[in-house]
């Protein structure tokens, strides 16, 4: 079942699969079409891979949930319907697949755009910081963390507004603290790779953390610490600019603003007793002054002109 087969494939005498958007673990992502032919994307898992059928089942249902749950914030995926026992016919052969039907988000993730024409302006990364924010803080709101927080899960519509993604690894809160860990390295708060793994801990704070991390490599194309590796490995960037360590030891853009710097830093902070909560970070000048906000059309602006720079890329290089 490869990724050319299942192109013009139907799901369920309904859904027909367009093509491949992006892979994960146990995944893969295609956009699809149905009988009045809106699109959609869609998350299918092979029954006859070897994966945990029901860690499969869990994290479909708890996305589809979440997402229903979410789904009267502009910058938070909608999800439609899910399915457990779906069938896929792919040239007349039928095969056994979970699927998941969401919004499909037109332009992508934020790290295709950071991977391939460099890290954004300080001006583009507030844009998204505002909407990112009041995402997670409307996630923290109804009680769940989301707890994989990284530029891969913020999508982008045909607008290049942001849509935070995959909630399947989200869990419903006890006042804000669960012992559930999950989420990708680079991004997972520190005192969550210090416990033991039975220790409770503020995932609201922890998201808190992979947000700045996410800003972090939004804004320089590299991860907090020198020992990760860089995320922008193509040979050109559509915007370089060098970079400088500071004395805490963190490698931040020497054109940030001073406000920039101290959001990172609230946001960053080792000690999750210190550190600002995603709630309390919306009031930070940074993101709350409205003379600093850029008009949104701008920012379009900024990342069609980053879309048609990777398109030409793409162009010269094949």
């Amino acid at each position: 079942m490869d990724n050319k087969s299942l192109q013009e494939c139907v799901i369920d005498d309904n859904f027909k699969i367009d093509m491949l958007l992006g892979t994960g673990g146990s995944s893969k992502v295609y956009s699809c079409s149905d009988a009045n032919k809106d699109l959609y994307a869609v998350k299918i898992i092979r029954k006859d891979k070897k994966f945990s059928q029901g860690l499969a089942t869990a994290l479909l249902d708890t996305e589809i949930n979440v997402m229903q749950q979410m789904q009267e914030h502009p910058n938070i995926l909608n999800g439609f319907h899910v399915n457990t026992n779906g069938i896929i016919d792919i040239q007349g052969e039928k095969h056994e697949i979970m699927y998941c039907i969401v919004e499909l988000a037109k332009k992508g993730a934020i790290r295709t755009f950071v991977k391939r024409s460099g890290h954004f302006e300080e001006e583009i990364v507030r844009f998204y910081a505002t909407q990112i924010a009041n995402a997670l803080a409307y996630f923290h709101s109804k009680g769940y963390a989301h707890l994989d927080v990284k530029v891969d899960n913020i999508l982008l519509d045909e607008n290049y507004n942001s849509k935070l993604a995959d909630l399947g690894t989200s869990v419903q809160t006890n006042f804000g603290y669960t012992s559930s860990r999950c989420g990708t390295k680079q991004y997972i708060a520190p005192e969550i790779l210090k416990g033991d793994g039975k220790d409770r801990f503020n995932a609201f704070k922890a998201d808190a953390y992979s947000l700045g991390v996410t800003l972090y490599v939004m804004l320089t194309g590299n991860f907090p610490s020198k020992a990760e590796s860089t995320l922008h490995t193509c040979d050109y960037s559509y915007n370089p600019i060098e970079s400088q360590k500071d004395k805490e030891g963190s490698y931040i853009l020497s054109s940030l603003s001073k406000d920039c710097r101290d959001f990172l830093s609230c946001l960053l902070n080792q000690d999750p007793m210190e550190r600002s909560t995603v709630l309390d970070i919306l009031d930070h000048p940074w993101i709350s002054d409205p003379d600093s906000c850029i008009p949104a059309f701008e920012v379009y602006m900024e990342m069609k002109a980053r879309e048609d720079f990777i398109v030409g890329s793409c162009s010269e290089s094949s």
